[in-house]
């Protein structure tokens, strides 16, 4: 009788040869997925590897702070009014310096070489003749100093201070803080008051229905109402009581009133 030839390959199959084809396998898939898993990472070393060192800083420049360049301004008191200097309206050719310009005074309120008194300067009209007086026989410069703002009746001229155009009834001498002013001639001294917006005053009767007026002095003076003085004599220094011209370099305001009028005062200065 014959016996059927056995099939290793099935009887290795059915017995151990299944266990080691199985684990061949799990050993197979667990060395595709390691390798698969490794060779991600090296890709992603070499993705970090591109990224630079150093990286830029990412604080904000800071603003560059800058100082304010308007000049300071000096408040003229609310309501103030500046008697001896009438303000007038802007001619319609003022100068292009003016930003805003106003209409032009008519020729009947244009003044005509003398401005009348405002009532500012204590004159007594009983000695308006300088009977009580002595009459000045010469006249000399109050200081040593260049006219910086003329007398101007005529034309309007532009106020840094008070930043519109008006009439300038007296001559800026222009000096130091401190310099001595001198009486410009002989006389009495007939007022001595504080002007609100011309500040530290003096007013000095030459006789002959003639008056200086010195303004913008310093607190101390040196003369009191009823004071004799001769041509030169120190009646106070330069200071910076004028709240109307604070905005100009120091000076000494002279005013010159002559039969009731303001003159320029270098009609009569040598």
């Amino acid at each position: 009788m014959n016996r059927k030839k056995p099939n290793r390959l099935v009887e290795f199959l059915n017995g151990k040869g299944f266990y080691i084809i199985l684990i061949l396998c799990v050993a197979a898939v667990g060395i595709s997925g390691y390798v698969l898993f490794f060779s991600g990472n090296s890709q992603d070393d070499g993705t970090l590897m591109s990224v630079p060192s150093t990286l830029p800083s990412a604080s904000p420049t800071a603003p560059t702070v800058r100082a304010s360049s308007e000049p300071l301004t000096t408040a003229i008191p609310g309501g103030a009014v500046r008697e001896p200097e009438v303000v007038m309206s802007v001619p319609s050719a003022a100068p292009s310096s003016d930003p805003s310009p106003q209409a032009a005074p008519s020729s009947a309120d244009e003044p005509s070489g003398a401005v009348e008194v405002a009532g500012e300067a204590n004159l007594d009209e009983s000695k308006e003749g300088g009977t009580d007086a002595p009459r000045a026989a010469f006249y000399v410069w109050p200081i040593n100093g260049e006219v910086r703002n003329p007398f101007s009746v005529d034309e309007l001229v532009f106020s840094n201070t008070m930043e519109d155009w008006r009439v300038h009834t007296g001559a800026d001498i222009s000096g130091s803080l401190g310099t001595l002013v001198s009486a410009i001639g002989a006389g009495v001294v007939e007022d001595v008051y504080f002007d609100e917006m011309m500040g530290n005053t003096v007013l000095i009767n030459h006789g002959g229905e003639t008056y200086s007026v010195y303004k913008n002095l310093a607190e101390k003076l040196n003369v009191s109402i009823g004071d004799v003085v001769a041509a030169g004599d120190v009646i106070g220094a330069i200071g910076y009581s004028a709240e109307a011209e604070i905005a100009d370099t120091p000076h000494l305001h002279l005013e010159v009133i002559r039969a009731g009028a303001q003159i320029d005062p270098l009609d009569i200065l040598p």
